[in-house]
């Protein structure tokens, strides 16, 4: 097994109801794209601390940032996307890159993280403002991730495809 990218663990704050179901695996250095003003049409993602755990590990790891790694195992194709990258590791194929995006933190319902390509496509001959499953784009929340800088408030946070 190879180490591809070293990071921590980051979800949707505890107590919203919306937002994204699945932790993200940032990296340490990410790769930024467009950035704009925090605002309340977003996605938000906080880093993940360990909680409650006093019963499995030592409470010594009681409200401590939790570390993440991308592994790959040679011999076995595979896609992954990395959140806060543009590019992929040496050796891997770039799909495309994009943007973090999931449900906004208030909604009701909550999805999983996915990565809307930059020059996202639409259905032909159908839209409209109805109001179904909704993409926001998702934007770091400093405070809560501990790594800013290199992370930036209120940037969008980019996301690639890569493939092996």
């Amino acid at each position: 097994m190879t180490l591809s990218i070293t990071g921590f663990a980051a979800g949707q704050h505890y107590n919203h109801y919306g937002g994204a179901s699945n932790y993200q695996c940032l990296p340490l250095h990410p790769e930024h794209s467009a950035t704009s003003a925090a605002t309340s049409s977003r996605n938000y993602i906080y880093g993940a601390e360990y909680e409650a755990i006093s019963d499995v590990f030592s409470t010594v790891a009681q409200d401590q940032n939790v570390p993440c790694a991308l592994c790959y195992t040679a011999g076995r194709s595979t896609t992954v996307t990395i959140p806060a990258k543009r590019n992929c590791p040496e050796k891997w194929t770039k799909e495309y890159e994009g943007y973090l995006m999931a449900g906004h933190y208030s909604h009701k319902h909550s999805y999983n993280y996915v990565c809307v390509d930059s020059h996202p496509e639409a259905v032909v001959g159908r839209g409209g403002n109805e109001n179904g499953a909704l993409f926001y784009p998702t934007q770091t929340s400093c405070p809560s991730i501990g790594h800013c800088p290199p992370y930036i408030e209120g940037s969008e946070l980019t996301c690639v495809v890569c493939s092996k």
